[in-house]
């Protein structure tokens, strides 16, 4: 069993208090999505290292809070990439399908101590899995998704997940995809800090970050635009560089 499959069962009994089925057919819809085709990155040992990174996270609040807290946030991390990145608007359509999916669950259990729960959580988990378009959140549960989301910036060895980037963005030109890269990477070395529950490990963020930024300094075919300041990508500059969309 994968540790992704561990977790969500976790999730399960703790809507349902062990009293409805299995949760065999909701995780196989999590594990569909995430090894599809194009998933390289936004993958599912994407969710299963966030998922595990929340269920071991030692400073929860403790008590009935705590515990809610946590499986909401890992209810919104299962959810928050199930719609592929790529697309328009993605967070909000993944908030969307999570919400789908729970009221799915509990459909016929209106009424009762499951059904309350797992609704009080929704609305959160909603709100987090948004938070990770901008990565800027208010609440403990989005930041604690956040940080989970960040997370591979500093675990492993960032030239793994760098292709892995690279291979769902394939069909873009390198031209299009580095300066929009370095984009990405510019906006997330500007955090301070980094992370909101963990900045003690800020530094091997940033670190990575440059080394990064230093790999694609070697790859820039071109210069930056001396209209807006902008990497060139394929004529995208100047006063066409307004709305450009980088590759998160």
């Amino acid at each position: 069993m994968r540790v992704a499959e561990y977790i969500f069962g976790k999730l399960w009994d703790y809507i349902f208090d062990g009293e409805e089925g299995t949760y065999n057919d909701a995780y196989d819809k999590i594990v569909d999505r995430y090894t599809g085709p194009n998933r390289f990155y936004h993958d599912l040992n994407h969710i299963e290292e966030g998922v595990l990174y929340l269920y071991e996270f030692p400073h929860w609040p403790k008590g009935v809070t705590g515990e809610r807290m946590k499986f909401t946030a890992i209810l919104a991390f299962f959810y928050h990439d199930f719609v592929d990145p790529i697309a328009t608007a993605a967070e909000i359509k993944s908030a969307l399908a999570m919400q789908t999916e729970v009221y799915e669950w509990v459909d016929c259990l209106v009424g009762n101590d499951a059904y309350n729960r797992a609704i009080g959580m929704v609305d959160i988990a909603y709100t987090a899995i948004c938070d990770t378009e901008t990565h800027i959140s208010d609440s403990m549960v989005g930041k604690m998704v956040v940080d989970a989301d960040l997370m591979r910036f500093v675990e492993g060895d960032w030239r793994v997940w760098a292709e892995q980037i690279r291979k769902e963005y394939a069909h873009h030109p390198d031209e299009l995809f580095n300066p929009g890269r370095r984009i990405v990477l510019e906006h997330f070395r500007s955090r301070s800090p980094f992370f909101y529950f963990v900045q003690h490990r800020d530094c091997d963020a940033y670190r990575k970050i440059d080394e990064q930024l230093a790999e694609l300094d070697v790859l820039q075919r071109s210069d930056k635009c001396g209209e807006c300041g902008q990497w060139r990508a394929s004529g995208v500059h100047g006063s066409q560089a307004i709305g450009y969309h980088p590759f998160k």
